[in-house]
């Protein structure tokens, strides 16, 4: 596995890359320890009150759904009016290493995602639901750190 020498002539080496066993450590282990630390990132950039894709912060409650629900405007709108939604976010590795990131609570994420029912105008990004889109640039940072730790990973098992 991994990178291996060996003597061809006195003072000449041939290296050999077996890239295919080390892409699948890195993904294997960039998938797990991305699982473990994703939903937490995601959850506290919501709770912070700004879209972990646009990076923006979420439009404010209208006025009448603010002191209906809140007794006035509840400022910054973090999304946690329940916890529900939230609690659903949920994180799994597939056999490929591949992760997916989905919300159990369909309906409300749905409801504020594409702006549904009474959100109606109120588009409030969850997750990058395309391949023009993706996670604001603080998260992708972390994600790419995470990506940089399992490739460290992979040579140092390489290595030995």
């Amino acid at each position: 596995m991994g990178i291996k020498v060996k003597k061809k002539k006195i003072k000449a080496f041939e290296t050999q890359i077996y890239y295919h066993s080390m892409l699948k450590d890195v993904k294997k282990n960039f998938g797990t320890d991305l699982k473990r630390s994703i939903a937490d990132e995601i959850g506290k950039v919501i709770l912070s009150g700004t879209s972990p894709v646009k990076g923006k912060q979420f439009k404010q409650y209208t006025e009448k759904y603010g002191n209906k629900k809140y007794g006035g405007p509840r400022k910054p709108v973090n999304m946690l009016d329940s916890g529900k939604m939230l609690e659903s976010l949920t994180v799994k590795q597939n056999r490929a290493g591949d992760l997916i990131i989905w919300f159990k609570d369909k309906k409300k994420a749905a409801a504020h995602h594409f702006g549904l029912g009474h959100l109606k105008g109120y588009k409030r990004r969850l997750l990058p639901s395309n391949s023009n889109e993706q996670f604001k640039e603080g998260l992708m940072k972390k994600i790419l750190a995470v990506l940089k730790k399992a490739v460290k990973k992979s040579i140092i098992k390489a290595k030995r």
